[in-house]
This record gives structure tokens, C-alpha cells and sequence, in this order.
């Protein structure tokens, strides 16, 4: 079965995170890049942006934030927060806003303003100035690679859906190197070809990054049912199952003259190939290298194969990548 994958607590962040994930598997069960993918650009991600809001993130020492009180630059202006948990503001001198949010800090503001008599109703605004201690990066096959928002520990799972999901060019190696200790990596093989449930589904903290690998590709142009590109998983492909993968060959198709375009250290090298007795069992199946080509012509003639062959090598890099299990 061809699938194609492009690819989220309170009562609202469940419900952002199950319809990511509705979506993130119904796409692996639809054979249509086009529908699938234009599913996934449309996805509404502003249940997801409120649940894993700013106002979710703790303060934490060493956070810069940017204070605005309201017409009163005397008392607004950029502090960093101190290994205790404190930051220092004119007048009223150390406040301790380590844990607390963003609005909780602000409301405290406020009341020691109003407290010391400085102000009679103060507007105090509270901002990250930056998100270093609060972000994993997320980088690789992914959709939208980056920086993610984690108000403290997450999942794999929530972080990638965060980025939109994983391409369908992604491997099933993923790399998670961990704040203040990366020469210890954590590893994690994941089929994303199958249910997630029971695979692996790391926790990942602020600072962590992670990498999703990318699959090998191999190519079928030409007199197919369906060509394109087709990952190298936890399976080696072969010239017969790659055919097989794009719905078999066409009734006009030359298949017994087909042609394997391969890219070595010294050049690309077209080889004939007869895909026809491959399929009948009649010669060994041949197995494929990332970056194979496969090309089926509809004619045995030689420069009719000759234009085909250069024009599947312009083909392979704009055709759809499916995903299939």
C-alpha cells in the first residue's frame, strides 16, 4: 500500500495535539501527495499555538525579558534573570519571578508598584526577549525546521508534529542531542510507515536538539503506472519491487530494455536491463543504490531510449516522493 507522508496539556492542547496526529496518520494512509499535502498546509495550528502558548513557559535563571510598564520608562527596560530567580527593578529592588509565568510575573510587578505607592493603576507588560532556555531545534526532514516553543518537557512525537511533521524523504533515524551533554546522543529508530503506537517516543527538554535523518531515494520514470521516488527504509529495494511500488508497467512499455541510471565517484553509468524477465522470476532481481534510476521506455529504438534516459534524469528531480509499507 503507497502512502506519502509530509508532515502536535488542559482541555485545549489535547485537542490540538489528537487533530495533528489525525491528520499526521491519516496522510500516511492516503496515497495522494497532492491531497495530503495540501491537507497538512491547511491544518488550523492556532489551537496548537494557544496550547503551547508563551504564557505557558516558566521563568527560568538566565532568561532576558523585556519589561514595559505603560508610559513610565523609569521602570521599563531589559533585565536578565539571576541564578536565583530574581530580577532587579528601580525602587522596589529584587523580586524573585523564577516559575512563574509570564502574566503571573507582571501581576506581581504591578502589585509591588502599586504597594511602594509608585503608581496608582500601572500597566506592566512581560516578554521573552529571546527563547534559547525554552526551545528544542529541530532540524533535518522535517516540514518547517527550527526552533520549537517547549513550555518544559515534551514528546518526540508533540515536537515534530509541532514542525508540521516529517517529510517524506525522512529516514528512520533520529538523533536527539541533549543540552550540556552531546557527545551522548540518544538514537531512536522510528517506522514512520506504521501506527506510532509503541515505538519509541523520547522526552525531549529545552536546549535538546533533534535530527531526523534522510531516507535513501530510488526513481521509476517513464512507461509506469505511477513514477516517482520511492524512500529506502528498513528495507533494501530492488528493481522488481521498485516496479511493482509504481503499479507495475504499462502495456506499451519496453520493458526488457530498460535502463538503470546509477551515479558513482566517476560519473553516472546507464545500464541495460531486462526489467521484464526480472519480473517473471527468468534472471535475478537486481537491488538498488540511493539515487537509482529506474527508466522503462516504450520503444526499443536507440535514440528514442538515449532521449528518454536524459530525460528521466531531469524528471527524477521534480517527481512526487512516495511513502509505502
Amino acid at each position: 500500500m503507497l502512502r506519502v507522508a509530509r508532515e502536535r496539556v488542559g482541555t485545549g492542547r489535547n485537542s490540538a495535539i489528537l487533530t495533528s496526529m489525525l491528520v499526521f496518520l491519516a496522510c500516511l494512509a492516503d496515497p495522494r501527495p497532492i491531497q495530503c499535502q495540501s491537507a497538512l498546509n491547511s491544518l488550523d495550528v492556532s489551537g496548537l499555538q494557544q496550547a503551547i502558548s508563551v504564557d505557558d513557559v516558566a521563568i527560568s535563571p538566565g532568561d532576558l525579558l523585556t519589561i514595559v510598564v505603560f508610559d513610565t520608562p523609569e521602570f521599563s527596560g531589559s533585565v536578565r534573570v539571576t541564578n536565583s530567580g530574581t530580577i532587579q527593578i528601580p525602587l522596589i529592588g529584587n523580586i524573585t519571578v523564577g516559575g512563574l509565568s509570564l502574566s503571573s510575573a507582571s501581576a506581581l510587578i504591578r502589585q509591588r508598584l502599586i504597594e511602594g505607592n509608585y503608581l496608582k493603576d500601572p500597566q506592566v507588560t512581560i516578554n521573552f526577549s529571546d527563547f534559547t532556555n525554552h526551545s528544542a531545534v529541530l532540524i533535518g526532514e522535517v516540514l518547517r525546521p527550527g526552533p520549537v516553543l517547549l513550555p518544559g518537557s515534551r514528546t518526540l512525537w508533540e515536537v515534530i508534529g509541532s514542525a508540521g511533521g516529517v517529510n517524506p524523504t525522512a529516514g528512520e533515524k533520529v538523533t536527539i542531542l541533549h543540552k550540556g551533554n552531546t557527545s551522548a546522543p540518544t538514537i531512536v529508530q522510528i517506522d514512520w510507515n506504521r501506527d506510532l503506537v509503541g515505538q519509541s517516543n523520547p522526552v525531549i527538554n529545552p536546549g535538546d536538539t533533534v535530527q531526523v535523518s534522510r531516507a535513501g531515494i530510488v526513481y521509476v520514470i517513464g512507461q509506469v503506472g505511477r513514477q516517482g521516488g520511492y524512500p529506502i527504509t528498513h528495507q533494501n529495494l530492488s528493481v522488481a519491487q521498485v516496479i511493482a511500488l509504481s503499479e507495475g508497467v504499462k502495456t506499451t512499455a519496453k520493458a526488457s530494455h530498460a535502463r538503470l541510471i546509477r551515479s558513482t565517484p566517476s560519473g553516472r553509468t546507464v545500464t541495460e536491463l531486462d526489467a521484464l524477465a526480472i519480473l517473471k522470476g527468468k534472471v535475478p532481481d537486481i537491488p538498488l543504490q540511493d539515487g537509482d534510476i529506474v527508466y522503462i521506455p516504450n520503444s526499443v529504438s536507440k535514440v528514442v531510449i538515449l532521449r528518454g534516459v536524459e530525460a528521466a534524469i531531469g524528471i527524477s528531480s521534480s517527481v512526487l516522493i512516495y511513502r509505502y509499507q
